[in-house]
């Protein structure tokens, strides 16, 4: 009887959204307080206890929060661990999820004997998220119960509500934010960038403490700051935190910079870190020559360009200085730097003479100095050795044809590369035994790509004129029916060479391969016209080859119809030289009236035609026997009797 009342007032109690109290608190619940940080979880426990036995029939009360600041994580464990006799425990949300009530409701089936005073193990828990920082308020409310006899037994919670205690954690806050790249610019090797700073705030509510800056990456080295590790109490004005770069080398210079902390968001705060090191960009050759000559010649000279390009990290050369080392007087500046600074960009050009009052083989070096911090001790030095030669005697160049002369090639058909044409070099006036040196050769000009040079640099003896093989030579090919010019330049060390060398116009013309023609056109009709049988008819085609073409003229002809129709002449294939050409004879025979046709074919080289046509017909025409009327059947008749009369006469007489 006892277990029905249980279920009965447990149904009521269910149904019930308040149950007016009377009798007094028999089961007290007390919520402990939780902790938790922004961001995460708290655990939020409480337990009861049995103060009268004989009353825990079955309880309900509702756990009020603020669900701004508080969120429902799991509800689920509200009633774990509760004891056996109660056959039912659950929680749920009155108002709906995260709607600011979490209701806890237990059901004790035992009968009358009902558990001891203290004796149920305290259970429960609700895990909320945790919004906001602070502390927050959870509130006792609604208790009501029932007895086992199914009396109202109020349930009262300790003071009426609970507090959680859910403190929040230090965060990290920065501008620029973690992560950013900090570009500190761009200085001279040996220099420092101006300051740029990470300005670092406190975003929670505990004090954040930057425990370590550190460095890492290529180029730690060249970074650096004068902050220390530091503290931000709760609330407290932001710190910033310095960076600068000496770049230890030419080029960009890469880092990252770390600010290890206390805070939840970003306890290892990285940024990566970048500045670019500069220094001067200065070329100069290493080796120059001089052109040569013989004595008493005038005096060869030469330029050369000292530079500082830009390419992104080139800094002004200064105490530029461009200095004699000592060697063969014969070699000197006559253009120099024209000031102590090659600015970035710059281009200087030096001029250097050689003079020809002695002969020999002369060699001078320069020393290129200026300031640059990626050099050891600071100064750079670049070495430009110029060599320099004056001979006794000097070279003279001929050539076969001589110089000036067009090399023509005639005409070549389009496609088609000609035979080679050349220059034969000689040196047979050479003045003293001096070796004619031939350095160049290029084709130049509007069609120059129509011509193709094949050239290697040599020499000719002295004493040796053009001797009958070409030491150079080009081919024209041609890509259409025109006229096409360029110029062939030879480059000599013959002190008399003209200047930009010794050149030779090109000529070529460009032709067509074969030129197909007929009579009549091609696609005509040739008609035999009426054939009487037994008779055969010829008609005539004339194919030639045009007098501007450059290749014979291949044609094929066959013929596909009656085989009344047929050639007579010539043979095929059939080669036509340029300018030539060729009748083939048709005939037609025919053994039978009828209309005959056939479709001629040529197929021919020529690229403008290649296979033609021509339509030919004959008509066989049948023998006609002649038929007599009556008129002239009476005539013959009257003809005859004439004829007997006579012949009778003349045979009396």
């Amino acid at each position: 009887m006892a277990l029905n009342k249980k279920l009965a007032s447990a149904i009521l109690f269910g149904l019930s959204t308040a149950l007016a109290g009377t009798a007094s608190a028999d089961i007290d619940i007390t919520i402990g307080s939780g902790m938790g940080a922004v961001g995460g979880t708290v655990d939020i426990s409480y337990d009861y206890a049995a103060l009268d036995a004989d009353d825990a029939g079955a309880f309900q009360f509702d756990l009020v929060y603020d669900n701004t600041v508080l969120s429902p994580a799991d509800i689920t464990m509200c009633t774990a661990g509760a004891p056996a006799t109660h056959i039912a425990s659950a929680c749920a949300e009155p108002n709906g999820a995260g709607g600011g009530v979490i209701r806890v409701f237990a059901l004790d089936i035992v009968g009358s004997t009902d558990e001891l005073p203290l004796s149920i193990t305290p259970f429960g828990t609700v895990t909320f998220n945790v919004l906001q920082s602070g502390t927050h308020t959870l509130t006792f409310a609604n208790g009501v119960g029932s007895d086992t006899a199914g009396g109202n037994v109020a349930i009262g919670g300790t003071d009426g509500s609970i507090t959680g205690a859910i403190t929040g954690a230090a965060g990290f806050g920065s501008t620029p934010a973690p992560g950013a790249t900090i570009d500190l610019g761009a200085v001279e090797l040996g220099t420092t960038t101006g300051a740029m700073n990470i300005d670092v705030s406190e975003t929670g509510d505990q004090t954040l403490d930057v425990t370590a800056i550190t460095f890492s990456g290529a180029n730690m080295a060249d970074f650096a700051t004068s902050a220390a590790p530091f503290m931000i109490a709760d609330g407290g004005a932001n710190v910033l935190v310095d960076l600068t770069c000496t770049p230890g080398g030419r080029g960009m210079r890469t880092g990252t910079v770390e600010l290890t902390n206390n805070s939840v968001n970003s306890p290892n705060a990285q940024y990566t870190v970048e500045c670019a090191g500069l220094s001067p960009n200065v070329a100069a050759p290493a080796n120059v020559t001089i052109p040569g000559g013989v004595i008493g010649s005038a005096n060869s000279t030469m330029t050369f360009d000292i530079t500082n390009m830009q390419d992104g990290f080139a800094f002004d050369a200064t105490n530029a200085t461009l200095t004699d080392n000592g060697g063969s007087a014969e070699i000197s500046i006559t253009t120099g730097l024209p000031d102590g600074t090659i600015s970035i960009g710059e281009t200087n050009t030096i001029t250097l003479e050689c003079d020809h009052t002695t002969s020999g083989n002369f060699t001078e070096t320069f020393d290129l100095t200026y300031d640059d911090a990626a050099a050891g001790g600071g100064t750079n030095t670049i070495t430009i050795t110029a060599s320099c030669n004056v001979a006794n005697a000097f070279p003279v160049y001929e050539s076969d044809p001589a110089a000036g002369m067009t090399i023509d090639f005639g005409t070549i058909a389009n496609g088609d590369t000609s035979g080679p044409m050349g220059v034969d070099v000689g040196n047979s006036g050479a003045v003293g035994g001096a070796a004619l040196n031939v350095t160049a050769a290029t084709i130049t000009g509007g069609d120059a790509a129509q011509f193709a040079l094949t050239f290697s640099p040599f020499t000719i003896p002295a004493g040796q004129a053009p001797d009958g093989t070409d030491d150079l030579s080009i081919t024209c090919s041609p890509n259409s029916a025109t006229n096409f010019a360029a110029t062939l330049t030879i480059n000599t060390d013959d002190p008399n060479e003209p200047a930009g060398g010794f050149t030779y116009p090109l000529a070529c013309v460009g032709g067509v391969d074969s030129e197909f023609g007929s009579n009549p056109a091609p696609g005509s009709t040739i008609s035999f016209g009426v054939v009487p049988p037994g008779v055969s008819v010829d008609s005539i085609l004339n194919i030639s080859n045009g007098a501007g073409a450059n290749d014979d003229l291949t044609v094929d002809c066959s013929l596909t119809g009656d085989a009344e129709i047929s050639i007579a002449s010539p043979t095929f294939p059939q080669t036509i030289a340029a300018g030539a050409d060729v009748d083939v004879t048709l005939n037609c025979a025919v053994g039978a009236p009828g209309s005959f046709s056939s479709v001629l074919s040529c197929s021919t080289n020529d690229p403008n035609a290649g296979t033609v046509t021509y339509d030919l017909t004959c008509i066989g025409q049948p023998l006609v026997v002649p038929t007599l009327s009556q008129w002239g059947l009476l005539a013959m008749a009257l003809l005859l009797m004439f004829g007997g009369a006579v012949a009778f006469r003349l045979r009396n007489n």
